[in-house]
């Protein structure tokens, strides 16, 4: 019920919010690529496949042949989509199917400056692949688009690899991720959580945390970062450590002090809102955990951590607030009235149901 009376109220709120952060609106980076057209798409006309897979085709040619390879220009976070595609699959430049997929800027003083693939075949000369570029001119072929400063150069290959190549030509490693999807790590990382969630429940939360983590190192990934992709090492040591704080501090009974306050909704909804929005909702979640012995409570203490009144009470809120640089100032112009809104609607459901 309490999210049935936010909604409404929660939706007028994000038209107002649009006053105080238009730095939002970020440009997308569009990578130009080579693909190669499955057996599916033989003789589907350009605009077809451009609505379906939300791609913009270079070439001229109305109709699309089986097996023929045309030049594509794409978002970045639409890459992943297609490098495991069938019907519309990326063609690299180089055979190397390594685990880092990374953008690399052209800068003025680079070797590539003024040079092209098909001259300065960077491809065969280091162990990567060349998924495509973002040219900062028009190109009609990738091999033969002659490189400017400020272009990108989307390639794929070991970490070492990469960086030795931006140190040989002098080329800026960008901060835009692109997470390709690798079935290994992803079913590492995934059979290690499941494994520490399923022996939780019959040895303590800490040491199984540990056991799924080694499970999911079993995938065979090097990077902490790129295991965190598929769930596996940062989560598990995340969570698993405020698991092993939260049961230290059920043992020596830290929020005594508060402890009669639990039991009663509207006080809890109060200290899970405001423990959610200092400690964040991962610690505030194993503090009060032990205490939540009903359903009641486990909802109420659930409603309390939707409300987002400081940018740390959620770790995908923390990082979209630093990395568009919005101010505190303008944050709370917004999430003080969604707090609000969302605290009287669980208030009134609280007070119609219990």
């Amino acid at each position: 019920m309490a999210l049935a009376i936010s909604i409404p109220l929660l939706l007028l709120i994000s038209f107002y919010a649009r006053r105080f952060v238009p730095q939002l609106s970020t440009a997308v980076k569009f990578v130009v690529a080579l693909a190669e057209v499955g057996e599916a798409l033989d003789g589907k006309s350009r605009k077809e496949v451009e609505k379906a897979y939300r791609v913009k085709i270079l070439s001229k040619d109305r109709f699309l042949l089986k097996y023929s390879v045309v030049l594509i220009k794409i978002t970045a976070g639409d890459i992943p989509s297609l490098m495991a595609s069938k019907d519309l699959r990326l063609t690299p430049l180089g055979n190397n199917k390594g685990e880092d997929t990374e953008f690399l800027i052209v800068t003025p003083r680079s070797r590539l400056v003024g040079k092209t693939l098909s001259l300065e075949q960077i491809h065969k000369v280091f162990p990567v692949s060349i998924i495509g570029v973002v040219p900062s001119g028009p190109i009609q072929s990738l091999e033969t688009y002659t490189f400017r400063p400020g272009d990108e150069i989307l390639v794929m290959g070991d970490e070492k690899e990469i960086e030795r190549l931006a140190a040989f030509y002098r080329l800026e490693r960008s901060k835009t991720l692109v997470r390709a999807f690798n079935p290994r790590l992803a079913a590492s990382g995934l059979g290690g959580l499941f494994a520490a969630v399923a022996l939780s429940q019959f040895m303590p939360a800490p040491q199984a945390f540990i056991i799924g983590t080694f499970i999911a190192l079993l995938g065979g990934g090097r990077a902490v970062e790129r295991l965190y992709q598929y769930v596996s090492w940062e989560t598990l040591v995340y969570v698993g450590s405020f698991l092993a704080i939260g049961n230290a501090a059920a043992k020596i009974d830290l929020l005594k002090p508060i402890t009669p306050l639990l039991n009663v909704q509207e006080y809890l909804f109060v200290i899970g809102l405001l423990f959610t929005n200092t400690l964040g909702l991962i610690p505030s979640a194993v503090l009060i955990g032990p205490y939540l012995t009903t359903k009641e409570a486990l909802m109420t203490y659930v409603l309390a951590t939707i409300p987002t009144l400081l940018p740390q009470a959620h770790p995908a809120i923390y990082i979209v607030y630093r990395e568009y640089g919005l101010s505190l100032k303008n944050f709370l112009k917004i999430s003080i009235p969604a707090t609000a809104a969302t605290a009287l609607a669980t208030a009134t459901a609280i007070y119609l149901l219990f």
